[in-house]
């Protein structure tokens, strides 16, 4: 009796040992994708969709021929208003560069409903620019000795125009 509960026993932990390792052998696999790399993927369809939806191209603060065309914006939202029955959205164009570059686009209360239901402020905006602003940012600030002293907060660029589309992005993406 001993001897068969040991073979049993035996046999009952390599079944254990081998089943184990079935489920971590499929997490090696190499055709998976890793969560990451879906939403990734996801973020350049989405990219993708509004590029061929509206012939839009990339943003770019360094070119001048970007004013009546579709340009795609990666961008950080900032808010809404509304200004005598005109929405406008704002936004910070993310431009992976040194440039500080804002947009305020008027959009239709579609967009603007859009914007109020999006879950993050990262997302993909279509837009016709129309106008380029180039602003020197200057903050004011009191001290305690009554006196104002102003702050050069550097260059910045205003786009103006239309918002053709807005699409979220997923907020996991914009961890890196």
């Amino acid at each position: 009796m001993k001897l068969s509960g040991k073979i049993f026993s035996g046999v009952l932990l390599l079944a254990y040992v081998t089943v184990s390792f079935i489920p971590l052998s499929n997490c090696a696999k190499k055709n998976d994708f890793s969560a990451y790399d879906q939403l990734c993927s996801s973020k350049k369809e989405v990219a993708n969709l509004l590029r061929f939806k509206y012939a839009a191209e990339d943003f770019d603060a360094n070119s001048k021929q970007i004013f009546f065309r579709p340009v795609l914006l990666d961008s950080t939202l900032i808010g809404i208003s509304q200004k005598e029955g005109n929405y406008f959205l704002r936004a910070q164009v993310n431009t992976g560069g040194s440039i500080k570059c804002f947009a305020e686009l008027k959009c239709s209360k579609v967009i603007a409903d859009l914007y109020c239901r999006t879950k993050s402020n990262f997302a993909y905006i279509a837009a016709k620019i129309t106008r380029i602003d180039n602003l020197s940012l200057v903050a004011e600030a009191d001290s305690l000795d009554g006196k104002s002293v102003q702050i050069n907060l550097g260059k910045s660029i205003l786009l103006g125009g239309e918002c053709l589309a807005l699409a979220e992005i997923p907020t996991s993406l914009n961890a890196d």
